[in-house]
């Protein structure tokens, strides 16, 4: 059977990024963060360089033959390529999902080229990562269900996949998008969307007994980093490592996230910003949207 695949699978602004520098930290890790460049996006890159111009990324652009990316949004697909067209291919594409989740892998036979190719490129592109970074594992942080479920659902053999589901505060995360200017009005809408996310993944990867899942908190994360990281170390199959300190090997120092990668020495603070950023009004809201989910992971 093929090596396990492994992902950090979260909504934006949960503190993934700061979770890839750690895991990448650790000498049988690799974790790129975002890890697949955006085609229109010069995208900055932790090693100080963008993308661009970064060595690592042009040695993978290289390895990975280009015609399977031409024409796709990232460096390469999240879904098989069943028609041309990225929109229609989107609809295409998750319906062959849904029903081999509900018939079986079988259904991959209906385009099974498509599903083929997903598989190589994926099986090509952890090898080059695995082979330039000298490590045992990636973590894939694209956080991508679609993918995810692609590969272990489409597959010729059976792929078994591992999840680490990383949960945060519905308030901290409607934080998170008030001060971006991202957040939906009125405010309350965000813990929503958080219930909405953070239940799917729950329904597709906790209870399936093809999947191996965990979560761990962001408050955890940053709080008691050396036990919540001991738990994700183990559960990747790795032992636990020292890895709370800044990048020291050049070569996996090329992460893809957001601004705190340039400056981020390891070290986790817990952003509590969203305790007096927001009206008491407001923290309600969300925890009312974000309902049950919310309460289950101790946030009340």
């Amino acid at each position: 059977m093929p090596q396990a695949l492994k992902f950090v699978l979260c909504p934006p602004y949960h503190g993934a990024t700061a979770l890839a520098f750690l895991l990448n930290n650790h000498p049988s890790l690799s974790c790129l963060g975002d890890t697949l460049p955006w085609e229109d996006r010069n995208q900055s890159c932790s090693c100080g360089l963008s993308v661009d111009d970064c060595a690592f990324w042009r040695e993978l652009r290289q390895r990975i033959t280009i015609e399977r990316r031409q024409g796709e949004a990232q460096m390469l697909p999240l879904l098989p390529r069943i028609l041309a067209s990225p929109v229609a291919n989107k609809y295409a594409a998750r319906t062959m999902l849904s029903a081999a989740w509900l018939l079986g892998p079988a259904v991959r036979h209906i385009a099974s080229s498509a599903t083929t190719e997903l598989s190589d490129i994926y099986q090509d592109f952890y090898s080059v990562i695995r082979e330039l970074h000298g490590t045992k594992y990636v973590v894939d942080g694209s956080k991508s269900i679609g993918k995810i479920l692609s590969l272990s659902l489409l597959g010729e053999q059976p792929v078994r996949c591992q999840v680490l589901h990383l949960i945060r505060d519905p308030r901290g995360y409607a934080y998170s998008l008030k001060r971006r200017h991202l957040a939906p009005s009125p405010l309350g809408r965000a813990g929503s969307e958080w219930k909405r996310t953070h239940r799917s993944i729950e329904l597709l990867f906790r209870w399936q007994k093809r999947f191996d899942y965990l979560a761990i908190r962001y408050e955890d994360l940053c709080t008691d980093t050396e036990a919540t990281l001991a738990k994700a170390f183990s559960f990747f199959g790795v032992p636990p490592a020292d890895v709370c300190h800044a990048s020291q090997d050049q070569r996996k120092n090329h992460i893809i996230g957001n601004r705190m990668l340039k400056t981020f020495n390891g070290v986790l603070r817990l952003d509590t910003r969203w305790q007096h950023e927001l009206t008491p009004a407001e923290q309600q809201a969300v925890l009312d949207r974000a309902g049950r989910v919310a309460l289950a992971h101790g946030y009340s």
